[in-house]
C-alpha cells in the first residue's frame, strides 16, 4: 500500500534527528539518487552521462537554450575530472565521451567558457580553462530538482505499470524492476537519440549511415530485460507489455517524463551540429522534396488523432523553411482505401461511440477516421452525421483519392510526385517481394498465406519506392541539386531503404518524423519547440498494435459491460484464445484459421461470445455481475455482524440494569 505523509516540515525534522530510520524506510530511493546523481562523473558510458544530464538540466521549450546548458554542464564536469584544458581539447574529450558522430567545435566551447568565466565559475589563463572554487562548488552541488525529477519518474512508471497491467508490485520487487528499467531506459534513449541524429546528419551531409534498430525493436528489448525478474511468466509478460505501452500513453505522467528525458538525449547527441550556420542548413534543406507516407497524411487529416497537432507543426515548420511536400499516387490510394473501409469500423462501433473513453477508442477503433469522428462529434454520432463527415474524404470507389488530393493541395500546399515509368516496374516488384518476405518471416507463414490486403499494401509500397528512384534518377541526370525522400515511421519501409541502398543512392530514402522534428529544432528562425519534438519521438501507432482477434475480443468485452480487462493483459488473452481455438479446431477437425474466421464474422454470436468468455475464465477474470454479487454478499455479511454486535451489546446493557422494587413503584404512584 502507498502511504502519503502529510507534513513535510515534520518529516524533514524527524529525518534529521533519526537518520537511521529514514535510511531504513527510504533506502531504495536514497540509494537510487546517490547512484544516479552523485557518482556519474566516474562513468565513461554516454548512456550514464546522458541520464545525469537529463536529470540535472532544466528543460524548457527552447532547444538552443537546452543545448547551451548541456554543453555548459559537460564543460564543467570535464574540467572537474580532467583538470585544466584548452577549448580544443575540451571539445575532443566531450565528443569522445558522448560518442558523437560529429565533433563539437572548439569555437563553440570557447563561447561557453567565456560565459562561464563571466559567472566566476571558470578561470582562463594561457588558453587553458580551470575551475574556480565557485565552479568546483557548483559541480559538487546537485540541484534538488534533479532528485525530485528522478523520484517523480520512478513513481510515475510504477503507477503506469499498475494502471496498464493491474499488477501492483511491492516495493522490494519494484526496486529490482526499476533498477533494470533505469539502465534499459538510458540505453534506449541514447540509442534512439543517436539514430535520430544520424538520420539528421544524412539529410545535411547527403551520406547514409549504417541502418540502426528502430524504436520498436529497442522497446521490445527494454521490455524483455525485466522478464527474468518475474517468477510467474504471465505476470512478467503483462508487465512487459505495460512497459512498452507506456510510450504510447500520451496523457500519462510516465509518458511526459519519458519523452522529457529522451529529448535531452536527442539534444545531447546533436551537439556536433552547432557549427552549422542557419544559412547552410536552410540551403541544403530547401532542395529536398518530402513524400508524405500514408501514416503522416492520415495523422494530418484526422484532427482527432493524438499526434495531429505535432504532425501539423512539423510540416508547417518544414514549409516555413522552404521545404517541398509531395503526394504520391500509391500513398493517395492507401489513404483513400483507409477512408473507404472506415465504414466497417463505424458500423461495428456506432452503438458504443458515445460510451467509450479516448483511451478505449485508441485500442478498440482501428480506423483513424472513425476515431476522429468520435472525438469531434460531441455526441452526434448518428449515421447522417457520420456520412456527412466521411464524405469529405471518401471517394466513389475504394481507391478514388480525388477528395483527399484536393484537401492536401488546397489546405497544405502539397505538390504531385510524377509516377514512375514502366522501366521501373521490375524494381517495384523487387521491393514488393522483399517486403512480403519480411512480413511472412515475422508472421511465421508462407507469403501466399498472407492476407490479400497486406499483399496489396506491399505492392503499393514497391511502387512508391520505385517512384523515389525515378525522381532521384531525374535529379542526377539533370544535374539539379537536392533529392527526394519519403517521410514515414514505417519500420519495413526503412528496412527496404537499407536493402536497396545501391539502387536508391545517397542519402536515406526514408526519414522519420522524429528526425525531421529534431532537425527543425536545430534550425534558427523556425518556431519548433521541444514540446513538438517530444510528441513525435515515439510514434508507435497504439491501435495498430492489437491483432484483429484481440480487437474483436475487446469489443465483445466492452459491449457486454460484464468484464474489465486491462489492455496490457491482451498478450495473455491472445494466448488463451489461441488455445481455445486450437482445441475447437481439433474437435471439429477443421483448420484453426477457419475457426478464427467463424468467430470474427460473428455468424454465430453465442459461439463467439462463448469462446471469449472461456478465455476470460481461464484468465480468472471475474464478470462484473459476479463481482457485484460478491460485494453484496460481503456487505450483507458485514451488516449481519454489526447487527449481531448491537444485539449483544444491548443484551449486556439490559442485564446490568437494576430492576425497580415494588416500593419504588408505589412511591412513583404517589
Amino acid at each position: 500500500e502507498s502511504v502519503r505523509v502529510l507534513g513535510q516540515i515534520q518529516l524533514v525534522a524527524l529525518g534529521e534527528r533519526f537518520e537511521d530510520t529514514l535510511q531504513h524506510y527510504y533506502a531504495a530511493e536514497i540509494r537510487n539518487i546517490e547512484q544516479a546523481l552523485l557518482q556519474p562523473t566516474t562513468s565513461s558510458e554516454p548512456e550514464s552521462i546522458g541520464l545525469r544530464l537529463a536529470l540535472i538540466t532544466q528543460t524548457g521549450d527552447d532547444a538552443r537554450a537546452l543545448r547551451n546548458e548541456l554543453t555548459r554542464r559537460l564543460v564543467l564536469d570535464t574540467l572537474h575530472t580532467s583538470g585544466p584544458q584548452s577549448p580544443g581539447k575540451l571539445a575532443v574529450v566531450i565528443s569522445g565521451q558522448l560518442h558523437l558522430a560529429r565533433s563539437i567545435s572548439a569555437n563553440y566551447v570557447s563561447g561557453i567558457l567565456s560565459r562561464l568565466g563571466d559567472e566566476g565559475l571558470v578561470a582562463i589563463q594561457d588558453n587553458k580553462a580551470s575551475l574556480t572554487l565557485s565552479g568546483t562548488a557548483f559541480v559538487n552541488t546537485i540541484p534538488h530538482e534533479a532528485s525530485s525529477k528522478l523520484l517523480e519518474g520512478r513513481a510515475a512508471i510504477q503507477k503506469a505499470i499498475k494502471t496498464l497491467s493491474g499488477h501492483a508490485l511491492i516495493d522490494d520487487h519494484y526496486e529490482r524492476v526499476w533498477n533494470c528499467l533505469q539502465d534499459g531506459l538510458a540505453e534506449l534513449f541514447y540509442s534512439h537519440g543517436a539514430a535520430i541524429v544520424r538520420m539528421v546528419g544524412s539529410l545535411i551531409t547527403g551520406e547514409s549511415p549504417k541502418p540502426e534498430a528502430r524504436e520498436r525493436v529497442l522497446l521490445e528489448k527494454l521490455g524483455d530485460s525485466i522478464l527474468p525478474l518475474f517468477s510467474q511468466s504471465t505476470q512478467g509478460s503483462e508487465v512487459r507489455q505495460a512497459v512498452i505501452d507506456m510510450f504510447s500513453e500520451k496523457e500519462s505522467k510516465a509518458f511526459e517524463w519519458l519523452t522529457q528525458i529522451c529529448s535531452v538525449y536527442v539534444m545531447m547527441c546533436s551537439l556536433g551540429f552547432e557549427a552549422l550556420s542557419s544559412q547552410q542548413i536552410t540551403r541544403v534543406l530547401r532542395s529536398f522534396r518530402l513524400i508524405a507516407d500514408s501514416d503522416v497524411i492520415i495523422s494530418l487529416l484526422c484532427k482527432g488523432e493524438r499526434n495531429h497537432l505535432e504532425m501539423d507543426r512539423v510540416l508547417a515548420g518544414w514549409r516555413a523553411l522552404g521545404g517541398k511536400l509531395l503526394m504520391a499516387t500509391p500513398v493517395l490510394e492507401e489513404v483513400a482505401y483507409h477512408a473507404w473501409i472506415s465504414e466497417h469500423d463505424y458500423t461495428a462501433m456506432m452503438d458504443q461511440l458515445d460510451h467509450i473513453s479516448d483511451i478505449e477508442a485508441n485500442y478498440l477503433i482501428g480506423n483513424a477516421f472513425v476515431r476522429t469522428f468520435r472525438r469531434l462529434s460531441h455526441g452526434y454520432t448518428g449515421r447522417k452525421y457520420w456520412n456527412r463527415y466521411i464524405g469529405q474524404y471518401r471517394g466513389d470507389t475504394e481507391y478514388d483519392y480525388a477528395p483527399v488530393m484536393e484537401i492536401l493541395r488546397e489546405e497544405y500546399s502539397f505538390d504531385r510526385l510524377p509516377d514512375a515509368g514502366e522501366e521501373y516496374q521490375t524494381f517495384a516488384d523487387q521491393v514488393r517481394q522483399f517486403l512480403t518476405k519480411r512480413v511472412s518471416e515475422d508472421a511465421g507463414c508462407e507469403p501466399e498465406e498472407l492476407d490479400y490486403r497486406l499483399l496489396d499494401k506491399w505492392r503499393r509500397d514497391g511502387v512508391l519506392v520505385a517512384a523515389v528512384q525515378a525522381a532521384r534518377d531525374v535529379t542526377r541526370q539533370s544535374g539539379m541539386r537536392g533529392t527526394t525522400m519519403i517521410l514515414s515511421s514505417a519500420r519495413l519501409l526503412k528496412e527496404a531503404d537499407g536493402a536497396f541502398r545501391r539502387e536508391l543512392g545517397q542519402p536515406d530514402a526514408v526519414v522519420s518524423t522524429a528526425a525531421l522534428g529534431c532537425l527543425l529544432t536545430l534550425t534558427p528562425g523556425i518556431q519548433m519547440g521541444l514540446g513538438t519534438l517530444r510528441g513525435v519521438l515515439f510514434d508507435l501507432g497504439l491501435a495498430g498494435r492489437l491483432t484483429p482477434m484481440q480487437r474483436y475480443a475487446y469489443r465483445l468485452i466492452a459491449t457486454s459491460g460484464e468484464y474489465n480487462l486491462l489492455w496490457s493483459r491482451r498478450v495473455t488473452l491472445q494466448r488463451e484464445l489461441g488455445a481455445r481455438l486450437l482445441a475447437d479446431a481439433r474437435s471439429r477437425d477443421e483448420p484453426v484459421r477457419q475457426i478464427k474466421k467463424k468467430v470474427m464474422k460473428s455468424d454465430n454470436p453465442e459461439y463467439s461470445a462463448k469462446i471469449v468468455a472461456d478465455a476470460l475464465d481461464k484468465m480468472a477474470v471475474t464478470p462484473g455481475i459476479e463481482k457485484e454479487l460478491l460485494r453484496a454478499k460481503q456487505e450483507v455479511r458485514r451488516l449481519r455482524e454489526e447487527l449481531q454486535a448491537l444485539k449483544s451489546r444491548d443484551m449486556t446493557k439490559g442485564s446490568a440494569l437494576p430492576i425497580p422494587s415494588s416500593g419504588k413503584r408505589r412511591r412513583r404512584k404517589r
